[in-house]
């Protein structure tokens, strides 16, 4: 799903079987740094909370197009590609050691610096 902000209202109004039913989900997360903000926390808040009632996160990876934010001790990049795994499908302690960035993925925008997933993400 990349779909430039609209991806927390899409997953609002999806009923949780549906989002069940996924073994992976691959998300776009834009404009993360509306956490900071108490109008777009709630929002940004429960799209993560209906995911991980079933799934786990497998994969972050920022992308490099946009900036990261610090907040109360917190990096918080403004974009984040994540991959997420059923957590009845797949072992999520198979793969415990995370790196950050990962030997397969590709930046964003070659002229750009890979930016790591900050640790407060993992």
């Amino acid at each position: 799903m990349d779909i430039e902000g609209a991806e927390y209202s899409i997953l609002a109004a999806t009923d949780d079987v549906l989002i069940s039913k996924f073994a992976m989900i691959v998300i776009e997360f834009h404009y993360l740094a509306g956490l900071c903000y108490r109008g777009m926390f709630p929002l940004i808040d429960a799209a993560f909370r209906k995911i991980l009632k079933n799934h786990f996160v497998a994969h972050i990876h920022v992308n490099n197009s946009g900036r990261v934010v610090p907040y109360k001790g917190i990096d918080i990049p403004d974009t984040l590609e994540i991959t997420f795994l059923h957590k009845n499908i797949y072992d999520q302690h198979q793969h415990p050691n995370f790196k950050s960035p990962h030997r397969l993925d590709i930046r964003c925008l070659d002229y750009i610096p890979e930016v790591p997933v900050p640790k407060s993400w993992w």
